[in-house]
């Protein structure tokens, strides 16, 4: 099954339920959040995160034969920048776009100029990359860094429309 594909998305909340009911209601943490398969429970002390951590891993191994990536598992306080859902979120509020991310479109790019010069892209495809990362940076502060790459590397100056035409409001 793809990785995005609806049906996915529909599994994965269905599948992780009980993980939000034993939180929510076996646990008590009042304050948790889960997205797919990412979760975060905000908790008082690093010593109660690891005590309700280790409940959780035997709960997902017991209950639903499931793992926690161990590379993927942070305990870190609230004035840590944390990455979440594809962006990193800093205490004082500004949300960045992963690094990661931004390389790939670095690469994204450079390939799509090439392929629409050659002919071996379709129009369309290049102008949906462009818009699909401008729709993953209008969420974060992200407008100097889509100006700094769109000034380099743009597919037919699409990018710089785009970008002009998100500030009008149109």
């Amino acid at each position: 099954m793809p990785i995005g594909n609806l049906t996915s998305q529909l599994f994965a909340n269905l599948y992780l339920d009980p993980l939000d009911h034993f939180v929510k209601e076996t646990l008590r943490v009042r304050h948790y959040l889960r997205y797919m398969d990412d979760f975060v429970l905000l908790l008082d002390g690093r010593d109660e995160a690891r005590m309700r951590l280790a409940q959780v891993e035997a709960f997902l191994g017991e209950r639903l034969q499931l793992e926690l990536n161990p590379r993927r598992v942070v305990i870190a306080p609230l004035s840590c920048p944390r990455d979440f859902l594809g962006y990193v979120r800093h205490p004082d509020g500004r949300i960045r776009v992963r690094r990661r991310s931004v390389r790939r479109l670095w690469r994204r790019f450079r390939s799509l100029e090439g392929g629409v010069a050659s002919g071996g892209v379709a129009w369309p495809s290049a102008r949906a990359s462009v818009a699909s990362w401008l729709g993953l940076a209008k969420h974060a502060d992200a407008f100097r860094l889509s100006h700094a790459i769109f000034s380099v590397r743009d597919v037919r100056n699409v990018g710089k429309r785009m970008l002009v035409s998100s500030l009008r409001g149109t």
